[in-house]
């Protein structure tokens, strides 16, 4: 009888022992994955490449993105810059189309506005971590009203394509006196 005993106690410490070493595997394998785990996020962080962005602004006469006029006389110029920056990690080719408007202009900021082109820069081509200002863009308007608009369209050239980008505008109002 001690002799069946001593063996169950025996069978039963052997499958604890076993139990015990079955466990710590496991544990170890999943400590192993952990860290592998842990060291694919920390390496992703570090190389991954940030999305990259542009700028696009508009300048008053004096150079500064406030105080743009709101009242002007009939055939009197606004003094306009435009600036454009590229943070795209690749060189970016633009243009840069102006237009006028009335009240009756639609701006949609998906596909740009019905307004009447006046000029359109020439292509640019900035290399990343540039930015660019126009020369001074002078504009007027020879007929009164309200509610007219002085438009900027920004254009991405690609193979040799325009697609538009994004748009700036503001709206004056035109006096004759």
């Amino acid at each position: 009888m001690k002799i069946k005993e001593n063996m169950k106690e025996k069978k039963s410490h052997n499958n604890s022992n076993q139990e015990q070493k079955n466990l710590a595997k496991i544990t170890r394998i999943i400590l192993l994955i952990g860290i592998i785990l842990t060291s694919c996020f920390i390496i992703y962080e570090i190389i991954k490449v940030e999305p990259g962005y542009y700028t696009y602004g508009l300048l008053n006469s004096e150079g500064y993105a406030q105080d743009y006029p709101t009242q002007i006389k009939i055939n009197e110029n606004v003094t306009l810059f435009t600036t454009v920056g590229n943070f795209l990690n690749e060189d970016f080719s633009f243009s840069i189309h102006i237009l006028k408007g009335n009240h009756s202009t639609w701006i949609n900021s998906e596909s740009g506005s019905n307004g009447t082109l006046i000029s359109k820069l020439q292509i640019i081509t900035l290399q990343h971590g540039n930015e660019w200002i126009s020369d001074a863009q002078n504009i007027s308007f020879s007929n009164p009203g309200s509610n007219k608009t002085i438009i900027f369209e920004l254009w991405k050239i690609e193979n040799n394509l325009e697609s538009f980008l994004d748009i700036l505008f503001i709206r004056l109002n035109v006096t004759d006196i």
